[in-house]
């Protein structure tokens, strides 16, 4: 070899790949805790217990306890795929059915009431969880009033927040208090959506 002339370097042999095994069992673990003793009370320590990981292989993957249930979160974000019959009715009662079956009988619904607080609060992780989860499903309620009064179903100046909360406001309060079943969830629906038809004056 000629003066200097360097000796290349033999490529790095790649690290041990993630484990999509445990990688299922830390987000697991991690929504588990967060449904049982929230965020303040659930720790990375209790997670990799219960993951059957040690810490190291956690912060390998998140850096932070926020950082993981962030991830958990979005592991849960539930798809809702509301119709476009061309009727309010019909397309307000099936999203509200969808609505209180997601809150009543999914991961998604057991971690909601942990996440209130957090939203109430403004907290980061509330305000991910506002922006990641509930308001794209708030994106979809305000398209369908947009289509219904295009169709001069309500009026054109609707206050889609309000009639947001109208529609919304009752499956929180039954989340809350222990009273949302998945059964009965569109009898449940057809109420709601028809009472708040009523004070609109619709002609849905």
């Amino acid at each position: 070899m000629s003066a200097g002339e360097t000796i290349p370097e033999a490529p790095r042999s790649p690290g041990r790949p993630r484990s999509p095994e445990a990688d299922r069992a830390i987000l697991d673990a991690a929504i588990d805790l967060f449904v049982e003793e929230g965020y303040e009370g659930m720790s990375i320590e209790g997670v990799a217990a219960r993951a059957g990981v040690g810490k190291t292989t956690i912060y390998r993957r998140w850096s932070s306890k926020e950082e993981l249930i962030v991830a958990a979160i979005d592991e849960l974000i539930f798809e809702v795929e509301p119709l476009d019959t061309g009727s309010l009715r019909r397309d307000l009662v099936d999203l509200i059915t969808q609505l209180q079956v997601v809150m009543s009988s999914s991961r998604a619904g057991e971690v909601f009431p942990r996440m209130v607080p957090h939203v109430a609060a403004g907290t980061p992780l509330g305000r991910i969880y506002l922006q990641r989860v509930i308001g794209p499903r708030f994106e979809l309620l305000r398209s369908i009033l947009a289509r219904a009064a295009e169709r001069g179903e309500i009026p054109a100046d609707v206050d889609a927040e309000l009639v947001r909360g109208l529609l919304i406001g009752p499956i929180i309060i039954w989340k809350l208090t222990g009273g949302l079943t998945k059964r009965g969830a569109r009898p449940r629906a057809e109420a709601i959506v028809d009472a708040v038809l009523r004070g609109l004056g619709s002609r849905a």
